[in-house]
């Protein structure tokens, strides 16, 4: 993980997985940019970097659903989330490669019913 500024992350490739972050805690649920963005000159000339759209990384229930108990539809939920939303924040957490990585390696340990003495094994790729 790193954790970069807003300018920094504003420019981010689109497929950054990141969470809005002040010391100690994430703000709001990871989130991927799914837009890399371009540069906006305004009619005064003033140029500034923006990006529009995101997508949360775990599903929800789809709209109108998940009001009652039992099942219900799910969906990965896409939005316009922008670099205007996130100008509301100073630190970003970027998980890079390895923390993707490791994260799919513990959903598959969950996903067996987290067998072993704990997530260290699925980590270290043990059975």
């Amino acid at each position: 993980m790193r954790i970069v500024d807003y300018e920094t992350f504003i420019r981010m490739p689109s497929g950054t997985i990141f969470a809005p972050w002040t010391p100690c805690t994430t703000l709001e649920e990871p989130e991927i940019k799914v837009d890399h963005g371009w540069e906006y000159t305004d009619d005064s000339g003033n140029a500034r970097w923006m990006f529009d759209g995101t997508c949360v990384v775990m599903p929800r229930p789809v709209e109108c659903d998940g009001f009652d108990f039992g099942e219900c539809e799910s969906e990965f939920f896409y939005y316009d989330g922008d670099s205007t939303d996130a100008s509301e924040y100073k630190m970003f957490l970027i998980y890079e490669e390895d923390d993707i990585n490791n994260i799919i390696k513990i959903l598959e340990w969950a996903k067996k019913g987290c067998p072993g003495d704990g997530p260290e094994q699925a980590l270290r790729g043990e059975k």
